[in-house]
């Protein structure tokens, strides 16, 4: 996390943690904000971390973006794998 204090990293590694995703909405932060568990994090709904209109990106450091990249790609893998058995199972061809 770059140029973070103390707080605002506790509020990244929440909103990380609860969400799992690089991006979090104004939705989702203003529910955890109205469940008492973070503060507003004004700082983060700022044109800094903004990736379109209510999402934010959330300031990572490289070792978690990498973690969460390597889970979705294995998401997806056992996605595919995952459909494969249900189109042999359902008896159909696959025409990859």
């Amino acid at each position: 996390m770059n140029e973070l204090n103390e707080k605002q990293k506790s509020v990244v590694e929440i909103l990380y943690k609860t969400y799992n995703s690089e991006t979090v909405t104004r939705t989702q932060i203003n529910n955890l904000v109205a469940d008492k568990k973070i503060q507003n994090p004004n700082w983060l709904k700022t044109d800094k971390y903004k990736v379109s209109r209510g999402l934010y990106k959330l300031p990572l450091s490289a070792d978690e973006v990498v973690t969460d990249n390597v889970e979705t790609e294995q998401s997806k893998s056992q996605a595919k794998h995952c459909c494969f058995a249900l189109v042999l199972l359902l008896g159909g061809k696959l025409n990859w």
